[in-house]
């Protein structure tokens, strides 16, 4: 152990050691809910001079 602990600069006896557990209290959680969804679709249709044809929302973006 204590050659361990030289080659380590003391990390190993560190990592033996018990850790202590997080507690859930003054944390603040995210349950993590999505993007609210539009109530309409507003489609748009774009064809580029190359012939690529895209077509996206735009109340989203997508």
């Amino acid at each position: 152990m204590r050659l361990a602990d030289q080659i380590s600069g003391g990390n190993y006896s560190a990592s033996r050691k018990p850790r202590q557990k997080p507690e859930a209290e003054g944390l603040i959680i995210h349950a993590g809910g999505g993007t609210p969804v539009a109530a309409e679709a507003d489609p748009s249709i774009r064809v580029s001079i190359n012939g690529r044809v895209v077509s996206v929302d735009r109340n989203t973006g997508r």
